[in-house]
């Protein structure tokens, strides 16, 4: 029974990673890891639609770009 449930994880993963792209690869690596931390448990555990998750990913590239070198904890 796991095979499944972790083949929907990576699904899931690679379908968040693919419509936030554009404003992941903007973020320094760091930051970047968790941003994608974020976005997966956004989608998975809130289960929250494909476009709201795409849409906190470009919020949260704003925020990354502004802030800059100031750590953002």
């Amino acid at each position: 029974m796991p095979w499944p449930v972790q083949r929907n994880l990576t699904l899931i993963i690679n379908e968040m990673a693919d419509a936030a792209s554009s404003a992941i690869d903007t973020i320094d690596e760091p930051n970047r890891k968790y941003l994608r931390g974020y976005l997966a448990w956004l989608r998975i555990e809130k289960q929250y639609s494909g476009l709201t998750v795409e849409n906190y990913a470009r919020d949260l590239g704003h925020l990354f770009e502004l802030a800059a070198e100031t750590p953002l904890t």
